[in-house]
């Protein structure tokens, strides 16, 4: 039996639909910035630890540190944006 209060058509498209769908990630390179990201958040976090507890190079330290803040940052802007909801 068919469902009396089901609409056969899908839901009307809202206008921040069309925008979402426009800047949202498509093409070739859009599969490989999270795994980028994520492989930099590592290695910068790993960097980070052990130039961290080395006293002579407290820039390479922060650098590091501020990189592995922008991977963070970067990866919660790309999951927000790419969330379906």
């Amino acid at each position: 039996m068919a469902e009396p209060y089901r609409d056969s058509d899908p839901l009307p498209e809202s206008p921040g639909d069309s925008l979402r769908s426009s800047t949202s990630d498509s093409g070739a390179g859009a599969g490989v910035l999270r795994p980028v990201l994520w492989l930099v958040l590592v290695v910068s976090a790993a960097g980070n630890a052990v130039f961290s507890s080395l006293d002579d190079t407290v820039l390479v330290g922060i650098g590091l540190g501020l990189v592995t803040l922008g991977c963070a940052v970067a990866l919660a802007v790309h999951h927000y944006r790419r969330r379906r909801g």
